[in-house]
């Protein structure tokens, strides 16, 4: 990813915010002809909301938390012990530009300068994404 690529997904992502903005944001928290919602609250009424807000905030990262660590435990199970790093997931050249090993997915080597491989993996195990049973 470049830094391009990168200021690119942050555009887009602000944009689907300004959307929830303009959308249903808009119709939750303007009257037209009024000043925002947020604008004309008292600081009491604001601070309580910001609280909620923040509360809300928590719990999405905690449930987020928790399926990215199923899923890392369910890729990691997948990968037999390699890294996503190594199977084409990249552009195939260090910063010297000299080609790396990478992996087809049936685990053969292929140069990796070739386009983005596609690993298929036809044993995926869907209830690695179950809750750790330990």
């Amino acid at each position: 990813m470049t830094p391009q690529d990168l200021a690119d997904e942050v555009e887009r992502v602000v944009g689907l915010c300004t959307d929830r903005i303009t959308g249903i944001g808009a119709q939750q928290y303007h009257v037209e002809g009024q000043p925002q919602k947020f604008e004309t609250m008292d600081f009491d009424a604001l601070a309580e909301y910001y609280e909620e807000e923040l509360r809300d905030i928590i719990n999405y990262a905690v449930m987020t938390h928790i399926r990215l660590g199923r899923l890392r435990r369910s890729i990691k199970a997948q990968m037999n012990g390699r890294d996503l790093y190594d199977i084409g997931f990249r552009d195939g050249y260090d910063s010297a530009t000299t080609p790396q090993k990478c992996y087809d997915d049936d685990g053969s080597t292929v140069p990796c300068h070739q386009e983005k491989l596609q690993v298929v993996d036809r044993s995926w195990d869907p209830t690695l994404l179950e809750p750790n049973p330990s």
